[in-house]
């Protein structure tokens, strides 16, 4: 389903990747400053794609292409079909998997295309996306982080560590691998046990076995490195968390300064320059009894990030700009002036299908925010798509339900 337009923009700029709150704040937050927008979305099963819905970011004004691209194809159809010769444009992730497939072919990329790496190594980000040694790397350097064990998949089965201490909260090693839906906690060797028959089934791969530490809130942190500068002005609270088959998404939350933590942006620049990371990267933290723990890195734009944006940070125009030699100077010291609130409405709405939150919960947050991560009078079409198909996927997700009973 391509389509494609003539513009007069300013550079390039190729989104590729599926999460559709994430892209569209990506579209919006380039887009807005008149950059040219490529929007590969990727499939893996092209006879769904005639019944497939289009994604929300699909409807953006600020999109002068949209190509459905088989993920095998991804790369041929890069250098091939989108890149041009004497110019290199800009490409952008949304999500760890897309993340691993660019930098594993990161060497015939770079001859077309400006993207994210580490020491301009093919695989450098791979290696530094091992949430085990992202624990290592930050204890280093004297962030707190919870005491940790590798479940590894082995022969066909996974081996527990001996000295695993229980409680224990398990997630994926590789993030590209493994579904947030398998994260959960275990009290003792039974529950876990059960849970890796189900990762044995879905996902056979290592896991990470985490001491249980109670959170008291969750925060993540946006930023962009480039040349050995960091820049990482802002803090975001996650106030009300998504459920079911959103578990884990930020729903509701805050934008502020991280000025106000010296000490934490600090240790911020100090991870990140040891990894000589060049792109657009989130760190997530938890405070537990006062105390503030480390949690991952992901080398990636986040589903917050249009807030920090619209909180008056525009992260992506930043880096695109420093990786097109563009005058930045007016950007890196810009500062969030006050506290904002953002409302994630998809995560919202999802919530209230299933049962989680009610509409009236729905309509208090979504007044009680400064803005949201869909509707836009500037870019309307995408939230007009949102309302209207919603009620559709909320009627496929109740027959998936119904059918499930009788298998």
């Amino acid at each position: 389903m391509p389509f494609e337009q003539n513009t007069n923009m300013k550079p390039t700029v190729i989104l590729v990747g599926n999460p559709e709150i994430i892209k569209l704040g990506l579209i919006r937050s380039l887009g807005e400053d008149g950059f040219n927008i490529i929007n590969v979305y990727l499939s893996n099963h092209k006879w769904r794609d005639l019944f497939r819905r289009k994604p929300i970011d699909y409807f953006s004004r600020y999109v002068s292409a949209f190509y459905l691209v088989n993920r095998k194809d991804l790369i041929d159809f890069l250098i091939k079909k989108i890149s041009k010769r004497g110019h290199k444009s800009v490409i952008l992730t949304v999500d760890d998997s897309t993340t691993f497939l660019l930098d594993k072919s990161y060497n015939q990329l770079k001859e077309y295309f400006l993207l994210a790496n580490i020491n301009q190594q093919e695989e450098g980000i791979i290696h530094s996306m091992d949430k085990y040694s992202q624990k290592l790397q930050a204890q280093k350097i004297g962030l707190n982080v919870a005491k940790g064990w590798v479940i590894p998949f082995i022969g066909g089965e996974y081996q527990i560590p001996q000295d695993l201490e229980y409680p224990c909260f398990i997630k994926g090693r590789y993030s590209y691998h493994n579904s947030k839906r398998i994260q959960q906690k275990c009290n003792d060797e039974l529950e876990l046990r059960s849970l890796l028959d189900t990762c044995q089934q879905l996902y056979p791969y290592d896991l990470i076995a985490e001491e249980y530490i109670p959170v008291d809130k969750e925060f993540g942190i946006i930023g962009a490195c480039w040349d050995g500068q960091c820049v990482f002005p802002a803090i975001v609270e996650f106030l009300v968390m998504g459920n079911g088959s959103s578990n884990g998404v930020s729903m509701f939350g805050s934008v502020d300064s991280l000025d106000k933590n010296q000490q934490l942006s600090h240790q911020i620049h100090l991870f990140l320059l040891g990894l000589h990371y060049t792109g657009i990267c989130n760190m997530d933290f938890i405070e537990s009894q006062g105390k503030l723990f480390f949690v991952e890195l992901n080398f990636r734009f986040a589903s917050y990030g249009y807030a920090v944006n619209k909180a008056g940070i525009n992260i992506p125009i930043l880096y695109v700009n420093t990786l097109l030699k563009l005058d930045v100077a007016k950007l890196i010291n810009i500062q969030v002036k006050k506290k904002y609130f953002y409302f994630n409405e998809k995560i919202g709405i999802r919530n209230v299908q299933e049962k989680y939150i009610s509409q009236e919960q729905y309509n208090l947050l979504d007044k009680r925010a400064d803005f949201c991560m869909v509707k836009s009078t500037q870019d309307l079409k995408p939230y007009i798509f949102f309302i209207l198909t919603e009620p559709i996927v909320h009627i496929k997700m109740l027959l998936q339900t119904i059918l499930s009973k009788f298998r």
